[in-house]
């Protein structure tokens, strides 16, 4: 992870560029950094000084963060347990790292853990860190904060709830469930990737057995787009499937509307599609029985996607900001693409 301070600078210039140059959804203000950045790496390389307001300004624009996505992938059970195992540091400082990590209720603390100090691997602005040994802890109903920490600074911050569940009538076997309720359920993002001569949109969001009837172990889903309320998009009625995970990443691909009968020869629908201005609502839903169990919305104006607001680059407060990468699927290298996330109205 060892870098010199000019190389860093240009690795993230680089990481800005891509944002700004490759993104439907980037800021112009984006843009601006970007060149800022690269201005900042010229005069690093040639001696010059940068202000102390700009150079305040990006500090404070580039403390670490972690990865949203690797977040969403922590492991919990319906017995109220929760693991934390491997999180993406982003931004993440040279050399050996002091990271942590507290759940909260209230003003209480439920429980600590900490981070190995060196990095699995890393990649330019990217780190992987993997939590201590034994780091779970059983939660019961109430209202949470998972407060991950970098150099005892808070970093990034993630509320969530825990609520009851089903229980059994067995009095030989009494077993109680709960149900974890937070940025699972509140969130998604999509991905472009290329496809013949276009480019597909997949839509990743999260969901599982929680989402289904007590007894029900499996249930095909399906996920809608509407464009000012007309139906625009849909995935494949075979492709999705809920099962006895509590909540785990599902990844569909939309195409164009058709029947279950023309599902083979479907029509992508692709990333020039969705930028198409209007208001969107992209609905997750049982589809045996209709139910909606997810509603996201979004918008695209002049030709391109409106950005989440959480994914702006000095979005305050910054424990907040969600960075507007994930890591790349289908790879065996620690390699990140541009996503875009979605949020429930």
């Amino acid at each position: 992870m060892a870098y010199s301070k000019t190389c860093g600078a240009a690795v993230f210039a680089a990481f800005l560029l891509i944002a700004s140059c490759g993104s439907p959804e980037a800021k112009t203000e984006t843009a601006n950094d970007a060149a800022a950045m690269q201005t900042q790496s010229a005069a690093a390389a040639s001696g010059a000084q940068t202000s102390p307001g700009a150079a305040a300004q990006t500090a404070a624009q580039t403390q670490p963060v972690f990865g949203f996505e690797s977040i969403l992938k922590t492991p919990i059970y319906d017995d109220g347990t929760i693991a934390l195992t491997e999180y993406d540091l982003i931004f993440a400082p040279q050399g050996e790292v002091d990271a942590s990590a507290v759940i909260k209720s209230g003003n209480d603390t439920a429980a600590t853990f900490g981070f190995f100090p060196t990095y699995k691997f890393g990649q330019g602005v990217f780190g992987r860190l993997r939590a201590e040994n034994h780091s779970t802890a059983t939660l019961t109903p109430g209202n949470y904060k998972l407060d991950l920490y970098v150099s005892g600074a808070l970093a990034t911050s993630v509320p969530f709830n825990v609520v009851a569940g089903a229980s059994s009538d067995d009095p030989f076997n009494p077993q109680s469930t709960v149900k974890f309720v937070g940025p699972w359920q509140e969130f998604a993002y999509f991905i472009f990737t290329p496809f013949q001569d276009s480019e597909a949109v997949n839509v990743n969001f999260w969901a599982g057995a929680s989402d289904l009837a007590p007894g029900v172990t499996r249930a095909p889903v399906q996920i809608k787009l509407s464009r000012n309320g007309k139906l625009v998009a849909h995935s494949k009625q075979t492709q999705g499937m809920l099962d006895h995970e509590l909540l785990r990443k599902h990844t569909l691909t939309l195409y164009q509307p058709h029947d279950r009968n023309g599902a083979a020869n479907a029509t992508l629908f692709s990333k020039n599609d969705i930028q198409q201005n209007g208001d969107y609502t992209l609905t997750v839903e049982l589809t045996e029985t209709g139910e909606t169990i997810r509603e996201y919305a979004f918008q695209s104006k002049g030709g391109e996607l409106v950005p989440h607001a959480r994914t702006a680059l000095g979005y305050q407060p910054r424990e907040d900001y969600i960075a507007p990468r994930v890591l790349k699927p289908g790879t065996t290298s620690y390699e990140f693409v541009e996503a875009y996330w979605i949020e429930a109205p």
